[in-house]
């Protein structure tokens, strides 16, 4: 399952939410999946000339409601979640902090055709913040952030599939990772 983001925290964030796209009639019908998830993760960061290790935690509530009518070929995703990254220059021990807590919620969604759904969907909050090591922020982006999404569902039966196209359709309240280069903010805080 697959989840588009267009911030900067989608360049160094290395998990997808479980979130999917599904039509609006969806929030009456029962979760198909409901889940508390946790997780952590150490990755590279590559590209910003030094190396940088980034340690990931990350958790959150999410559920799949099958569509009212859908015959269980298209879902709509929730996904309550946080995440804290450490991300750290290994040669010199230097770090600073991203996190984030925010909803995505798929909103609404019409069968185009076959197996083609277009979803609308909503991330709001405090989705992506960036700290220096000594707790001062750096960048915070906050607000809504509303998407257009062409889906394949793949018509399986399952949730899930491909994303088709994908387009931010409004952004509302101060979002300046869309714009901030993360090598650069890297580079003056550990570089």
């Amino acid at each position: 399952m697959h989840r588009s983001k267009t911030t900067l925290g989608a360049m160094i964030i290395g998990f997808s939410a479980v979130a999917v796209a599904i039509p609006a009639a969806a929030h009456a019908a029962p979760p198909v999946e409901h889940e508390h998830y946790e997780f952590t993760d150490s990755y590279p960061i590559t590209g910003c000339g030094f190396e940088i290790r980034a340690d990931l935690t990350a958790y959150g509530h999410a559920m799949i409601t099958e569509v009212a009518g859908s015959d269980g070929q298209a879902y709509l995703g929730h996904d309550n979640y946080r995440f804290r990254q450490v991300t750290t220059n290994v040669a010199t021990g230097e770090y600073f902090i991203v996190r984030g807590s925010a909803l995505f919620k798929e909103m609404t969604g019409v069968h185009v055709s076959g197996d083609i759904w277009e979803f609308t969907s909503q991330e709001s909050g405090q989705t992506f913040v960036i700290e220096d090591s000594d707790g001062k922020v750096v960048l915070r982006d906050r607000g809504r952030i509303t998407y257009r999404t062409l889906f394949d569902t793949l018509g399986d039966g399952q949730p899930g599939g491909l994303i088709v196209e994908d387009e931010v359709t409004g952004v509302f309240g101060p979002h300046p990772s869309f714009s901030a280069d993360f090598c650069e903010i890297a580079t003056d805080l550990i570089g």
